[in-house]
């Protein structure tokens, strides 16, 4: 998005450089929720996709379950990477 120029002000998107607001959203976190608070909220989320919760819905739901699972490691790992200063760019 373009910056608007309002006089002397200029509006722009915030950018997020950590490139980490997906995976806060997926977890249902933001960026400044304690260690507590994400690893709380990682695995209320990864208990939603159990096995043995979604087992008995059938092999496609099953799949799905994996699928999210995934994606919700992905999303903890990587938070908890940026913010041990392995995922940050030599900060």
């Amino acid at each position: 998005a373009q910056p608007t120029d309002h006089g002397s002000i200029q509006l722009g998107v915030v950018v997020d450089p950590s490139g980490l607001t997906p995976y806060y959203e997926l977890l249902g976190v933001s960026a400044t929720s304690s260690e507590q608070d994400l690893r709380s909220a990682y695995r209320r989320r990864i208990s939603e996709y159990h096995p043995d919760k979604v087992a008995v819905l059938g092999k496609e739901l099953r799949k799905l379950a994996e699928e999210k699972t995934k994606r919700i490691n992905e999303a903890y790992r990587a938070i908890v990477a940026f913010r041990s200063g392995q995922g940050s760019s030599g900060t």
